[in-house]
């Protein structure tokens, strides 16, 4: 079965359909991921992107690894402690 679409996977498309420049989806992925504006060795990404054949299937490639960073999951605990989850009532 299909991996279901996350909110990283919507926002990508989003970002794709508004036409956004590369810079500018590099930015936002980065800003949603980590929390931060993307830091130069990030920015290389761009030109892999660039020559890319697939260029959704190449940013999806960059979400993973930034989502898989040390960072990205600290960035993710701390995002969760300040906005708890709120309990599904039974």
């Amino acid at each position: 079965m299909a991996r279901q679409p996350d909110r990283l996977d919507k926002l990508l498309g989003e970002l794709i359909d508004a036409k956004k420049t590369d810079a500018q989806i590099l930015d936002a992925l980065t800003l949603a991921i980590v929390g931060r504006q993307p830091n130069d060795g990030e920015k290389l990404t761009l030109a892999a992107v660039a020559k890319a054949s697939d260029r959704k299937a190449a940013w999806s490639e960059i979400i993973q690894a930034l989502a898989a960073t040390e960072e990205a999951k600290k960035y993710a605990a701390d995002l969760a402690k300040r906005n708890p989850p709120t309990p599904k009532k039974p």
